[in-house]
């Protein structure tokens, strides 16, 4: 055993087995090369030492003092005592503690020591005291212990531990594994693949280059991944983790209430905020986020990310890129933002916005609100699935649809599809060319601005088309629908539907149903179809016609104000008034008699004209001079001379109402029954027979002359059946002998009658009769007036008096030109 003296000396070249322990004064050792390590104990003294064990394994316990201590070239262990001791293990597996056995001093004096291993897998502990530390080559373990310490592994594959305190550890080279501890520690792993543990405390994690797995620890943690792929786990506490570049692996941990600032940064990470609000971010890359429990915040940033709320109420933002967001359990809010993106809410009230881009969004259950993009192109589609949902496309050409629950949806700018699906929803196509189905429930749907497409489907719906030319179907239920602006199309389908034109050209169809159809302003066209219709041509209609198929429906038509043209086609039961201005009015034709229909035409107000057809028709002229033209079927012998005049068939009636405040015109259409004899020719008075027409039995027709009448009607039947009159009327009766006449008035009537010469009766004023259809017998009672008769050539005379003539006829006519066959100068009421 060597010991320094108190004064200071120098000892070299030792050959045998030594301890060497420093003195209280300053001493030079020196091993030799052949030292063994020697265990051994000295005393405490005191005094910088300079210790260098040279070769051989050397065991060195330099004692109190600021000591320099060099293991040499071999396996030593060196203890620095007491003192801010530099100890250097160099060659060989070393063995160092900065501060042996100082713990057993009552007043220690720890030290601030250096402790270097240097080459070889060295094991080094700096005790207490702000130690720092080098491994240096070789596979060394490195231990702070207490005291703020610097600890570097060097190069090789160093386990390192910093202890109590706030340690700086720095991996350096190599696969090392490094752990803070406890104490608020800075990390840098360097290269290489690192295992990093930051321990208890507020710790700076730094995973530089390889591939490092970082672990936070307990306490609130900085960690960031830097270069490779790592994986990184936050731990307790509200951690910030960067993976900076590389695709990284960034698990936030278990901390509730203020969860984790994570950001993916360079490359395809995945990330798992785990538990707590945590603030998510990928920023560059295709990115995978999983927000875990908690109210989480979640930023896809570029590129293709797939994100997910998971529990909790979350904010997930796809950013640039053609991302996939799901919002998972909580009312949840996603937001595509650029690019074409696919989004569900899943479970919860969820808000969904897509932003720019060509986006899917999906609902899910819950009430959820979806909002489209300000893109210019077709859009996969927005779903609400489950649950009242807010659906809004803004711009861009969206699909949307709410599937079950009472939904809004609202289509925006551009041409949309939108479909309400389950429940009462609420649609609306707002600007561009849209195409809307109700579908199930009572649905509220308004086409908007543009051409549209709107079908209500099943439930008591309503339809409004909006501006632009509108198809509008209710389909099934009593469903109310209107036009609104534009020409439109409005069909009401099954159930009692409530129509409305509004303004514009439109063509309006009931179908099934007792509907209830408003033609409104503008040239109308419409259908009543099956059941018992309400028709209103509404304010200035031109055109309103109702078509009815055969045997169905007891039909209500109002012109309204306007010159309107009611008509019908069917045999069913119709009423149809013309209201206000001039209007034109054609009753029912049942071409089978036992079926015919009841047909009431009223002309309201002002200069009408009202056709009976086929059929059991009243007509009222009302208000007006009014012309009333009806259809009557005749039949002739074989040498073509009338035989038989019928009203209108089988069962045919006719009652007229001449109660308007002006002078009134009936006009009779003649038509030949089946069998009869067809071919007659037509000619004006005293004209050359050379001029004359060849007609066919279905274009004659015969007038009645005009006259000023008072208030009062007539009606007659096949059956010589008197319907109503009033005083003031003349009436003929058909009867097996030759015609009774009952004059009552200045009424001019026509009567049919079978297989004797047609009766016809002049009056106190000027007449112009048209005789026709074989032999025909003239009477003019009263000398007064100067009578026009038009016949054939056979008796071309005029006479005053009772005179018998052949039939003549005029010019052929079709159905639609009979109003303009006549004139007439109307004046008021005697």
């Amino acid at each position: 055993m060597i010991l320094g003296g108190r004064t200071g000396w120098e000892h070299r070249s030792l050959s045998v087995p030594v301890v060497l322990l420093g003195e209280s004064d300053m001493a030079n050792i020196y091993g030799d090369d052949t030292s063994e390590l020697f265990p051994g104990l000295g005393e405490d003294v005191s005094g910088d030492d300079f210790i260098d064990g040279r070769g051989g394994n050397d065991l060195i316990y330099a004692q109190t003092g600021d000591d320099t201590v060099k293991g040499g070239s071999q396996d030593d262990t060196i203890s620095g005592g007491a003192g801010d001791d530099e100890v250097k293990g160099q060659n060989g597996d070393d063995i160092i503690i900065g501060d042996a056995n100082v713990e057993k001093d009552p007043n220690p004096n720890w030290g601030n020591d250096t402790l270097y291993g240097n080459a070889g897998d060295d094991k080094v502990a700096g005790q207490s005291g702000d130690d720092s530390i080098e491994g240096n080559d070789g596979n060394d373990e490195l231990q702070g212990n207490d005291g703020t310490d610097t600890i570097r592994g060097g190069a090789g594959d160093d386990l390192v531990s910093g202890g109590a305190d706030r340690d700086r550890i720095y991996g350096n080279a190599g696969d090392d594994e490094l752990c803070g501890d406890g104490g608020d520690d800075i990390i840098r792993a360097g290269f290489g693949m690192d295992l990093v543990f930051g321990g208890n405390g507020a710790d700076r994690l730094l995973g530089e280059a390889g591939d490092d797995t970082m672990l936070g620890g307990n306490g609130r943690d900085t960690m960031r991944g830097g270069e490779d792929d790592d994986l990184m786990f936050g731990g307790a506490g509200i951690d910030s983790m960067k993976g900076d570049e590389g695709n990284d692996t960034l698990v936030g941990g278990d901390e509730k209430g203020r969860g984790d600032d994570i950001t993916g940064n360079d490359g395809d990470d995945l990330i798992f905020g785990e538990a707590g609000e945590d603030n998510l971010q990928g920023s560059d890359g295709q990115d995978t986020i999983l927000g875990g429990i908690g109210a989480d915040d979640i930023d896809g940033g570029k590129d293709e990310d797939v994100l997910l709320g998971e529990e909790g109420h979350d904010d997930v933002d796809g950013g640039a890129g053609d991302d996939k967001l799901f919002g998972g359990d909580g009312d949840d809010s996603l937001n595509g933002n650029d690019d074409d993106d696919f989004m569900e809410g899943e479970d919860g009230a969820d808000d969904l916005r897509g932003g720019h881009g060509n986006d899917t969004m999906l609902g899910g259950d819950g009430n959820d609100s979806i909002t489209g993009s300000d893109a210019f192109d077709v859009e996969p589609g927005f779903f609400g699935d489950d649950g009242d949902d807010k659906i809004f496309g803004e711009n861009g050409d969206d699909v949307l649809q709410g599937v079950n629950g009472n939904d809004f949806i609202d289509g925006g700018d551009d041409n949309d599809l939108m479909s309400g699906g389950n429940g009462d929803d609420v649609i609306r196509g707002e600007d561009g060319w849209d195409v809307a189905y109700g579908d199930s429930g009572n649905d509220a749907i308004d086409g908007g601005n543009g051409w549209d497409y709107l079908i209500g489907g099943e439930g008591l719906d309503t339809v409004l088309g909006g501006n632009g030319d509108d198809y509008i179907e209710g389909n099934g239920g009593d469903d109310c629908l209107d036009g609104e602006n534009h020409d439109d199309v409005v069909v009401g389908g099954y159930g009692d539907d409530t129509i409305d034109g509004s303004d514009g050209w439109d063509a309006l169809y009931g179908e099934e149903g007792n509907d209830e159809i408003q033609g409104g302003n503008g040239n109308d066209y419409a259908d009543g179809g099956s059941g018992d219709d309400l028709i209103d041509a509404g304010n200035s209609a031109t055109i309103l016609i109702d078509f009815l198929p055969e045997f169905v429906g007891g039909d209500t038509v109002l012109g309204g104000t306007g010159n309107d043209t009611l008509f019908t086609s069917g045999s069913g039961d119709y009423f149809m008034d013309g209201e206000e201005d001039d209007d034109l009015i054609i009753g029912g034709d049942d071409q089978f008699g036992l079926f015919s229909g009841l047909d009431y035409l009223f002309g309201g107000e002002h200069d009408d004209t009202l056709v009976g057809r086929q059929g059991v028709n009243v007509l009222h002229g009302e208000e007006g001079a009014d012309d009333f033209i009806v259809d009557l079927v005749v039949t002739t012998d074989a040498a073509g001379n009338i035989t038989d005049i019928d009203a209108n068939g089988l069962f045919g009636t006719y009652i007229f109402d001449f109660d308007g405040n002006q002078e009134d015109q009936l006009c009779f259409n003649l038509t030949l029954a089946d069998g009869s004899v067809g071919g007659f020719t037509a000619r004006e008075f005293f004209e050359a027979l050379d001029d004359a027409t060849s007609l066919s039995s279905a274009d004659l027709f015969t007038y009645v002359p005009e006259r000023d009448y008072e208030e009062g009607g007539f009606a007659f039947t096949d059956n010589d059946l008197v319907i109503e009159f009033e005083n003031g009327s003349f009436i003929y009766i058909r009867d097996v002998s030759p015609n009774t006449i009952f004059e009552l008035g200045e009424v001019q009537s026509l009567n049919p009658f079978a297989d004797t010469p047609k009766n016809f009766q002049g009056f106190w004023q000027t007449d112009e009769e048209v005789l026709t259809f074989g032999f025909d017998k003239y009477e003019e009672p009263f000398v007064p007036g100067v009578d026009k008769v038009i016949m054939d050539m056979d008796r071309p005379v005029m006479e005053v008096g009772p005179f018998e003539v052949p039939s003549d006829d005029f010019t052929k006519t079709e159905l639609m030109d009979i109003f303009e066959a006549f004139v007439h100068d109307h004046g008021d009421v005697s």
